[in-house]
């Protein structure tokens, strides 16, 4: 069941009403349109793009579709009637992308308001998989990865109505809002392609979702002894259909599961309930302010779960993953409490504490049955019913100082902490059904979990010369993590429930930007990010391992302004992250660690040689490496891809409330052939037409 569809229909209905007396169907007077005051309009009297290559890939970059396309991208008009009603609209609308918004408002002084608002639109994605350039026969020559013959997008929905009283000395309002998801997308769960006697997972797979999410709520605020009290309660609704497949591939039929197709049928849906309550008032002639707050959070949950194997051809297959009425329960309980304090202790010294405290609490349990008959026969064999209960309490604090006492100089300082304890207690059995309970299937553990996390921040601005500022800042993360086994199962002198005993991760961060504007033409600025995150793992009777996170960012601008009529914008940025992991040191298939390294240049120029003519020129070069070889012991790395953006566009105003923007777009993703299968080039052009009247 589509039932976006109606959501659709309901946001098109009031954009036909609302457009009613636009079209002549409502008026003041006799030849006259109700509407007044105000209209403006950008209307996108054609769009068209021609792709060659991989259409879907320039459909998830871009969100925009190949082909023609044409629509509103701003309509608004505001109308002022008598006894002090205000009333506008505004709307935007592109068919054939499901890019639809309206707004309308409703507002009467000393009465009360009105809001209405729809919105939807489209995303799309990509059906190919990965790519391992040493397949040679399958799924086609020269490796390229089989792609999902499905149209692959997603329409996504939201429908809210507000409205409330206007009242003396207070706020009240009412709502509802509507969230839909209705579509096909990829998944990166990529499934086993085989050739001959090598398998490597780069099959795709898909996901179909049918989401709605209703939500009620209500909100008010008032003043009380001097606070200023507000409360935000909501009531929500969710409810999800899902259908998810993976298919493997093979170019041999020596085995079934060489072309096993795996369907996961899941309908999950829960009730929330949020109540928010704070209060804040300022002190001492304005000089300290406070601010307490409130929050109870309430989930229940139900998840359905069919999860069945087939053969290529939709014969039952046997497959250790069947489950026939899989179910599980969750109820979730989190209390917050924060308060918030700053002080102007004096004229140049800032003071801020803030402490929040938090209690959770979780329960669940799930039932799993398996059938294991070959082939499968529709009847349980066992049952695995787990329980699982986890209590924690978390407290934080954050102290900061700002400091303003040094001439041209500001100096600030950050310490936030927050501590966490944690019990989790979980057990599974295995329940006999057409067969006797499986005797592995079964574990239990107690773990009591202490976390500790601060993070300190020391930074500053300098600003010596109206032509010169430069800010700079330092970060020092710290977070360590014990987990204590209280008891714990054993089937094997290996195999446990629980083994892992702790996780620290220790994190530096640091840095700069410089700002230069020697002339008012000219404006260069450079900025420089390094962090840095090593994280130490410990699992019983082993030494700890350590992996290595590390980041440099750099990022340089130019705004040049040679003349009134010319203005160029020139930018460059680069991101290298560098991950290692002891798998690297691993003696029989070593997993070497990952680079990315993703450099970007962006020119942009607006040239006005007359005062209703402007010219734009802009063009993006991104470039991300790299990519290293490792066919031998297990799949590629990496990324290797050039991408590139050009747009020349023209905005001419024949007359003071026209404007005519004719524009021309060239797109281009150019992969590594060993990693992607293919790029694409593409052509838009399109013509804008804006009026004011």
């Amino acid at each position: 069941m589509k039932k976006i569809y109606w959501v659709t229909a309901a946001g098109l209905a009031m954009v036909i009403f609302l457009m009613m007396p636009v079209l002549g169907f409502a008026s003041d007077k006799e030849g006259e349109s109700f509407w007044e005051s105000i209209h403006t309009t950008n209307l996108l009297l054609g769009r068209y793009t021609k792709v060659e290559g991989n259409v879907e890939k320039f459909r998830t970059h871009h969100w925009m579709k190949d082909g023609f396309a044409s629509g509103i991208n701003d309509f608004s008009m505001e109308k002022v009637l008598p006894n002090d009603v205000h009333m506008s609209w505004e709307a935007e609308a592109i068919p054939q992308e499901n890019n639809i918004e309206s707004a309308f408002h409703l507002d009467k002084k000393d009465l009360g308001f009105l809001v209405v608002h729809y919105k939807s639109f489209r995303k799309y994605f990509e059906g190919s998989g990965g790519n391992y350039h040493n397949f040679t026969t399958f799924p086609v020559p020269n490796g390229d990865p089989a792609n999902l013959q499905e149209d692959l997008k997603m329409d996504m929905g939201h429908l809210a109505v507000e409205f409330g009283p206007h009242l003396e000395g207070g706020d009240l309002s009412f709502s509802y809002e509507q969230h839909t998801k209705d579509g096909r997308k990829s998944r990166l769960s990529w499934t086993g392609v085989k050739e001959h006697l090598v398998t490597r997972r780069v099959g795709p797979s898909w996901q179909d979702v049918d989401e709605v999410t209703n939500i009620f709520g209500i909100k008010g605020g008032t003043d009380i002894s001097g606070f200023t009290v507000t409360s935000d309660n909501q009531y929500e609704t969710v409810h999800i259909t899902s259908l998810r497949e993976e298919a493997s591939l093979a170019n041999t039929s020596f085995f079934d599961s060489d072309k096993k197709i795996m369907r996961q049928d899941q309908e999950p849906q829960s009730n929330l309930l949020t109540t928010t309550w704070n209060a804040q008032r300022w002190l001492f002639n304005d000089q300290a302010f406070v601010n307490f707050g409130y929050r109870y959070y309430q989930l229940r949950g139900r998840e359905d779960e069919n999860l069945s194997a087939f053969t290529n051809l939709g014969a039952p297959l046997s497959d250790s993953h069947t489950r026939i009425g899989a179910m599980s329960n969750t109820d979730f309980d989190t209390h917050s409490f924060i308060s918030h304090f700053t002080n102007n202790v004096t004229k140049v010294l800032n003071f801020v504490a803030k402490m929040k405290i938090e209690a959770v609490k979780r329960r669940g349990d799930s039932f799993y049955p398996s059938d294991t008959t070959n082939p499968p026969d529709g009847k349980v064999n066992n049952t695995a019913v787990s329980k699982v209960e986890d209590k924690l309490y978390r407290i934080g604090e954050n102290f900061a100082l700002r400091y303003t006492g040094i001439p041209k100089t500001a100096l600030y300082t950050e310490l936030d902490l927050e501590q966490t304890r944690g019990r989790l207690a979980e057990e599974r059995i295995s329940v006999a059904g057409q067969s006797s309970a499986s005797t592995t299937d079964t574990f239990s553990r107690e773990t009591v979990n202490n976390s500790d996390k601060a993070v300190w921040t020391l930074g500053g601005r300098y600003v010596p010369l109206r032509q010169f500022n430069m800010t700079a800042q330092l970060r020092h993360r710290l977070e360590k993590n014990d987990y204590d086994d209280q008891g714990e199962s054993v089937h094997s002198s290996t195999a446990k429930s629980a083994f892992f005993d702790s996780l620290n991760v220790n994190g530096d961060e640091a840095s700069i930007k410089m700002t230069l504007k020697p002339y008012q033409w000219l404006e260069p600025s450079f900025r420089y990010q390094y962090i840095v995150n090593k994280y130490i793992a410990r699992v019983e009777n082993q030494d700890s391992q350590v992996s290595r996170v590390l980041w440099n960012v750099f990022s340089y601008d130019v705004n040049w302004i040679p003349s009134d009529k010319f203005l160029v914008t020139t930018s460059y940025s680069m991101q290298n992250i560098s991950t290692t992991t002891p798998a690297s040191s691993y003696t029989t298939t070593p997993q070497p660690g990952f680079d990315s390294n993703v450099s970007t240049w962006m020119v942009s120029a607006s040239y006005s040689p007359r005062q209703n003519l402007n010219i734009i020129n802009s063009f993006l070069y991104s470039k991300a490496g790299k990519f290293n070889d490792f066919s031998d012991t297990g799949m590629p790395f990496g990324i290797d891809s050039d991408r590139y953006d050009y747009t020349l566009g023209v905005r001419w105003e024949p007359r003071k409330d026209w404007k005519v923007e004719p524009h021309y777009s060239y797109y281009e993703y150019d992969p590594h052939l060993s990693i992607e299968k293919e790029g694409y080039k593409a052509h838009v052009l399109w013509l804008d037409l804006d009026v004011d009247w």
